[in-house]
């Protein structure tokens, strides 16, 4: 075995179209803000996105936004991927450290998979690693952002305060035993630069100073703020496990694969 081809995919709400195939959700229902596909559109994208990834055809493919739990996405993978093996750990599925419904997935081939012996590192150890490497500033998983105080009633920012934060999609590291050597994939799908609201528009004839000065550009830079300043933050915890395996050893084989919002 020379070569494997990797693949990242953000197949963008998966679970939408999956839950009304499945009949989990009628067609065109509210999901928290959204809404679901019609049972035609979801075939569609569905057989549509088996039919790219057969294309492709990667050895190795980390899917984002994918379906959320580990008995749901065995039940995807066999409908629609039978062709991979799905990665999962033991335990149930709070061992995998995300919230929400855009989960992480690593699905390799049969051959690769019986080659390599793929497993998932443990989110404990991780987050040993990264407090270990930040001095404590990351702690459990969870570490502070300085970034605009945003109070939501007034639409208003004050000074920078401390945040809390820690990832909403935690990086899953798929871990390879390739030809004796250790590699390591890390699946990452850090935080949107989205804030929830439209970037006020520039009037005709406002000069640049007075656009940004508008109380309601102000409010959208505030939360531009606050979200970049944590995203960045995510990047930098995944930095933090990188240097220490470079501690570890002189050359660790390690991919990132993923979606950073950068």
């Amino acid at each position: 075995m020379l070569a494997f081809k990797l693949t990242s995919w953000n197949a963008e709400w998966l679970t939408d179209c999956f839950d009304v195939a499945r009949g989990a959700h009628p067609p065109g229902s509210s999901a928290y803000g959204r809404k679901r596909p019609s049972a035609s559109d979801a075939g569609a994208k569905l057989a549509a996105l088996r039919a790219e990834i057969l294309e492709m055809n990667p050895d190795i493919m980390c899917l984002l936004e994918a379906i959320p739990g580990a008995a749901d996405m065995q039940a995807f993978q066999a409908a629609y991927l039978p062709e991979y093996v799905l990665v999962t750990r033991p335990g149930d599925d709070a061992t995998y450290g995300i919230r929400g419904e855009q989960w992480i997935w690593f699905l390799v081939k049969p051959n690769i998979a019986a080659a390599t012996s793929p497993s998932l590192l443990d989110i404990g150890v991780w987050q040993a690693y990264t407090q270990e490497t930040s001095g404590g500033d990351h702690a459990k998983g969870k570490w502070h952002v300085s970034a605009p105080a945003l109070d939501k009633d007034t639409q208003t920012a004050g000074p920078n305060a401390r945040l809390e934060h820690s990832h909403y999609r935690h990086p899953q590291v798929l871990v390879l035993n390739y030809a004796g050597t250790r590699v390591e994939i890390i699946g990452a799908h850090l935080k949107s630069k989205h804030i929830g609201m439209d970037i006020p528009k520039q009037l005709p004839g406002e000069d640049r100073e007075t656009y940004l000065s508008r109380p309601d550009m102000r409010w959208a830079l505030a939360n531009a703020h606050v979200a970049r300043a944590k995203l960045s933050s995510e990047a930098t915890d995944v930095r933090y496990y990188i240097d220490k395996r470079f501690e570890q050893e002189a050359l660790p084989i390690i991919f990132m694969a993923g979606d950073f919002n950068d």
